[in-house]
C-alpha cells in the first residue's frame, strides 16, 4: 500500500472564497491528482531505511478511489 494517498479537498462553507484568496490559493487550480514526489528512499540510508525494512523502491502518492470520497463540512 502507498505511504501517501490524495484524494479532492470536498467542500464547501461560506468563508472558503475568501480564505482561499487569503492565502493566495487560485480556485482556477485544480491539480490534487498531480502529485509530486519529493524524495525517494535510499535502501543505503539508515536513516530514511532502517533495518529490517525490505529493499523495494518508494512508491508515489496514488490517487483514491472516487468510490470512497466523502464529503465533509
Amino acid at each position: 500500500m502507498p505511504l501517501i494517498m490524495v484524494a479532492p479537498y470536498n467542500t464547501c462553507y461560506p468563508q472558503l472564497e475568501k480564505h482561499m484568496s487569503e492565502v493566495g490559493i487560485l480556485p482556477t487550480v485544480n491539480r490534487w491528482d498531480e502529485a509530486l514526489a519529493l524524495s525517494m528512499l535510499d535502501p543505503h540510508d539508515s536513516l530514511s531505511h532502517p533495518a529490517g525494512v525490505s529493499d523495494v523502491q518508494a512508491e508515489s502518492a496514488t490517487r483514491m478511489d472516487p468510490d470512497q470520497f466523502t464529503n465533509f463540512v
